[in-house]
């Protein structure tokens, strides 16, 4: 349970966090920086039932958030329903469109040249950063 840090902490040592709610209407965002503070908010409507646009809207509102940040930013996505650990398959989600499919899968594939050339564009030369190219980023 020490892993477990409330994100309106600061985390020492941390650059900027962008954290996005998908919910069954609306995609909320914020960007946060080492102290917790606020940079940016943005909401738009969930594509629903159009779990491609939904992808797409996901990275677009990340490599937004991310654009207001001085350093490259960590990405969380919170979502209905969990991910099977045995098959990878988004489960028991409200947002039904998400129910069956590969979703960190799918978020990595399209995500993964855009994301990751906007950072090497930003932030400089990003290999060797373990999830450079994923939403989440592990490091």
């Amino acid at each position: 349970m020490s892993d477990l840090v409330k994100l309106d902490e600061p985390l020492p040592g941390r650059g900027f966090r962008v954290g996005i709610d998908l919910g069954g209407t609306k995609i909320a965002g914020i960007l946060l920086d080492a102290d917790g503070e606020t940079r940016a908010e943005k909401r738009i409507p969930a594509p629903r039932g159009d779990y491609e646009q939904t992808v797409r809207a996901l990275r677009d509102l990340a490599v937004d958030l991310a654009g207001s940040a001085t350093s490259r930013p960590s990405i969380g996505i919170g979502m209905p329903g969990s991910v099977s650990p045995k098959t990878g398959l988004v489960q028991n989600a409200n947002s039904v469109w998400l129910n069956g499919r590969r979703f960190a899968r799918d978020l990595e594939a399209v995500s993964y040249t855009h994301l990751d050339v906007y950072k090497r564009q930003r932030w400089g030369d990003a290999s060797g950063v373990r999830g450079a190219a994923w939403l989440w980023d592990r490091a």
